[in-house]
């Protein structure tokens, strides 16, 4: 455990990609189902997540899914010898690409309005600031102050 330790404390002022290099070829050295855990490691970790990020995540994971699902359609393909099961596979490829193509475009609209409600909550914040900054001053008496029923 301290070799360990030792290695990471030289290990880690590298820059993230070296690092990420160094992870993958510790895990192409192990077995294969340790693979699974890898994915946690490799997660963009954003620190301010938007507001839509659940919906996010689902069409994520619908993303996933349907490639797992051409994967292996392609993989039936290629090994199936009936042309009627082949004209099946193909058109179930087909449509889990479309799938696949629906929900990145989704995907991509529903980041584009959580990066819009992002800036214009910072807007609304720096305005915000600049209005009781305004009328905060020493020649202004506070509103809670002339209203007392506030």
């Amino acid at each position: 455990m301290q070799e360990c330790n030792l290695t990471w404390n030289q290990i880690k002022y590298e820059n993230e990609t070296s690092i990420d290099k160094k992870i993958r070829t510790y895990f192409n050295a192990i077995p294969s189902h340790t693979y699974s855990h890898y994915s946690q490691f490799t997660q963009n970790n954003n620190k301010e997540l938007p507001k839509n990020t659940i919906y996010q995540r689902d069409l994520v994971a619908k993303i996933k899914a349907a490639n797992k699902k051409i994967t292996k359609y392609e993989q039936m393909y290629n090994i199936c010898m009936d042309k009627s099961f082949k004209e099946t596979l193909k058109s179930s490829i087909i449509s889990e690409k479309q799938i696949v193509t629906d929900q990145t475009k989704r995907l991509k609209k529903l980041k584009c309005y959580a990066e819009a409600q992002a800036r214009l909550t910072e807007k609304k914040a720096k305005l915000l600031e600049d209005i009781v900054e305004k009328y905060d001053g020493p020649k202004r008496p506070l509103v809670a102050m002339i209203d007392l029923n506030l």
